[in-house]
């Protein structure tokens, strides 16, 4: 059962009946057309459909009303070592070139913040009333270790970008609507004890398959959120058990690497962990009326404009729309071996080619030609940089329309082979942190790594494998090397050098929304850096 209409709605009416002045006789009134907290919370079915809003909610980071563009998920991707961005819309690109005029005032902090306690929010309604419930039946049992799983994740990625965040397990009830809150930066130890008890409690209760319900979240998912956050606090051997675990499983392995990102449809991928689901006869997120669902973007951010060197055609065999908003940089693609390692040509479109009779015509080429660089530094990056084919798509929607409604993994099994051998490095085990290196390395093809690897061999290997999927930012301020690796490499020169210039050691943190800030008071201290 993937999250569908119905659950969407009463996914989202979890918890706002608290958000509204109400009176006892409003809560004690029976309605027969209307969802009530009863009627939510007080059966195991109402829990697990509840549940399933939670899901909804974590998919806004991709598309929603507010983010029209996916410029949410394009934020979290921008400003690192391997990534080269245009503009794109007004301010989107704020944080990607780190500009002190604008980075305080950039909307979609305050985004990102409202998004993940929004889902903190919920998560904590569905965790107290299904405690308090009582129940034995797996629905409820599974909806709470749903809801404990996306509040450790919410939790994890505020940490990771804000840092000094504020701590909330405490779910809103009519009894507790009006209680005054003690805002305060909580410690990293605190956030991360309900992280981690939270991830270890729906790892108890979650099964190792989604029990053919495709898009809900397993043992795996949870497990591999674990192993994440043990290497935030250096538990190098809890991360080496929850690596090991997920390889005994059987549930995950390594795909060929053609096959990784072939296709629109990660239900059953074997390499897939955790995915956001977008079909559109399923809800494909918010509906936008006269156009239908309205998806997501991803399959245009990362495709130049080639459109406007084809007779203005977009082409499936140039990667169906392009918008051109983020590329892989030069850096990036220097650290491949162009011979063996095949990711240089699975994951990345270096040549577009003429669909167009008329536009081949007017180049004195034919169709099917490669379209030659013009010499325009501007134009040639906007128009025919090298793509990334991660997130194409030309089946789900017409390629004449930015959006689709292919599903994007959030979370793989390279991912975890990466950091697994990191733990077996950092813990001083380099027989087993070479063994898990080269799953992914081999996986390439390229030869078996003998000689010991280094951080800097790990951190390599992360770009190579899992560039452009969300992840770099955070790893790199996690081992320590954001202002070595993004003062060098962000960026790419001639045509935008900008986020490497401007980088400073405080923006290893977002700012505190100033919208927050003023709700949490003058005693509620903005990150170092940062104006209030």
């Amino acid at each position: 059962m993937r999250p569908s209409n119905i659950f969407v709605i009463l996914g989202l009416l979890v918890g706002s009946v608290f958000t509204t002045s109400c009176s006892e006789d409003w809560l004690e009134e029976e309605h027969e057309t209307k969802l009530t907290v009863d009627a939510i919370y007080n059966t195991p079915e109402g829990l697990a459909n509840a549940s399933v809003g939670l899901y909804y909610l974590n998919r806004q980071l991709l598309r929603a009303g507010f983010n029209n563009d996916s410029e949410m998920f394009a934020g979290i991707v921008r400003g690192t070592d391997i990534e080269a961005s245009r503009e794109g819309p007004t301010g989107s690109a704020a944080y990607a070139f780190y500009r002190p005029q604008e980075i305080n005032t950039y909307r979609y902090h305050q985004r990102y913040w409202d998004l993940y306690y929004g889902i903190i929010g919920k998560a904590n309604e569905i965790i107290y009333y299904g405690e308090q419930l009582e129940s034995d039946a797996p629905a409820a049992q599974r909806a709470i270790a749903e809801a404990k799983y996306f509040r450790a994740q919410s939790y994890l990625f505020l940490y990771e970008r804000f840092e000094n965040i504020f701590l909330n397990t405490t779910a809103v009830t009519p009894e507790n609507i009006n209680s005054e809150r003690n805002y305060s930066p909580a410690s990293k130890e605190d956030i991360f004890e309900v992280i981690t008890s939270d991830l270890d409690d729906a790892i108890a209760v979650l099964d190792v398959t989604d029990r053919g319900e495709p898009g809900r979240i397993t043992k795996g998912a949870a497990r591999h959120v674990r192993l994440l956050a043990a290497l935030w606090m250096a538990d190098w051997d809890e991360a080496i058990a929850q690596g090991e675990a997920m390889a005994q499983s059987g549930a995950y392995e390594l795909v060929g690497i053609d096959n990784v990102f072939e296709g629109t449809d990660y239900s059953e991928h074997p390499e897939a962990i955790a995915v956001w689901y977008y079909h559109e006869g399923l809800g494909g997120a918010d509906y936008a009326g006269q156009w239908g669902y309205s998806g997501h973007r991803l399959k245009a951010l990362f495709v130049p404009e080639y459109h406007r060197r084809n007779g203005w055609v977009y082409a499936e065999e140039n990667g169906g729309h392009g918008r051109g908003w983020l590329f892989p940089n030069n850096y990036l693609l220097s650290l491949y071996d162009q011979e063996s390692d095949a990711r240089y040509n699975q994951f990345y479109r270096h040549e577009y080619v003429y669909t167009s009779e008329g536009a081949a015509s007017d180049a004195g080429l034919e169709v099917g030609d490669v379209i030659p660089q013009s010499g325009q530094t501007v134009d040639d990056f906007r128009f025919l940089h090298v793509g990334l084919k991660k997130y194409e798509d030309v089946s789900t929607y017409s390629v004449w329309d930015s959006k689709g409604f292919s599903d994007v993994m959030q979370y793989r099994y390279a991912q975890t082979c990466i950091h697994t051998a990191e733990a077996y490095l950092m813990d001083g085990n380099m027989s087993k942190a070479l063994e898990w290196y080269n799953k992914t390395w081999m996986r390439a093809g390229n030869p078996e790594r003998v000689d010991p690897i280094t951080i800097d061999d790990i951190r390599d290997e992360h770009a190579r494998e899992l560039g452009l999927e969300g992840h770099r930012w955070a790893f790199l301020k996690r081992i320590g090397q954001s202002e070595s690796q993004i003062s060098q490499f962000a960026g790419e020169a001639p045509y935008n050098t900008e986020a490497r210039e401007n980088w400073e050691p405080h923006h290893v943190r977002w700012p505190i929304p100033q919208g927050q800030l003023d709700i949490f008071g003058d005693s509620y201290p903005q990150n170092p850096g940062y104006p209030r």
